[in-house]
């Protein structure tokens, strides 16, 4: 009898450590952000509002991103993605569009696609990340203290911006939208004042 608990409990052991040990690993490489003028510091009143997924690959050398916006009341100008949290401003840690020898960014609205590297990354010394460290990058990515911000002719320092977070999954996380009408206002509907 003892054997045969010993059979069944030792596999059943197992599995629950290897779920602890894939649980523990920073295993999911996916991160998204919404992007909207009320994350900005200062907060802005735009139209405009937009999406950041990005991908890290298998051995966290390069990060693939998307990047979508809709509504900006001026022309993009450039966007980002910067070293901080909620509420601060930071240094830029990479550029996505508009500047150093990034594509161009659409004017009001569009989709941006790109790969960022270890060479991509710029100096943001002051703040702990030398340029082209790449594993630093990762360390405040996974640490939800990078956020996007896509400037314009008529906010430069940024018309719509987002905290980037890790993508744990449906409903996770402070920049969900979960009411699938692609429009980031769940908090004012429920309180009857979303925009029209």
């Amino acid at each position: 009898m003892r054997h045969k608990m010993l059979a069944i409990a030792a596999p059943a052991t197992a599995m629950l450590l290897a779920g602890a040990l894939l649980w523990a690993q920073p295993s999911n490489r996916r991160f998204t952000a919404s992007l909207n003028g009320f994350q900005q510091v200062p907060t802005i009143v735009t139209n405009g509002r937009g999406t950041i997924e990005m991908e890290l690959n298998s051995a966290s050398t390069e990060v693939e991103y998307t990047l979508r916006y809709t509504g900006l009341e001026g022309n993009a100008s450039a966007a980002r993605l910067h070293l901080g949290t909620p509420g601060s401003t930071g240094l830029i840690l990479a550029n996505l569009c508009g500047v150093s020898g990034r594509p161009a960014c659409p004017a009001t609205a569009g989709e941006v696609k790109g790969v960022l590297r270890a060479a991509d990354i710029t100096d943001a010394t002051v703040q702990g990340v030398v340029p082209g460290e790449f594993v630093d990058f990762v360390k405040a990515l996974r640490a939800g203290a990078v956020y996007a911000v896509v400037s314009s002719s008529k906010f430069a320092t940024g018309e719509i911006r987002g905290q980037v977070n890790w993508n744990r999954g449906q409903g996770h996380g402070p920049n969900r939208d979960d009411d699938d009408d692609d429009d980031d206002d769940d908090d004012d509907d429920k309180k009857g004042k979303g925009k029209n």
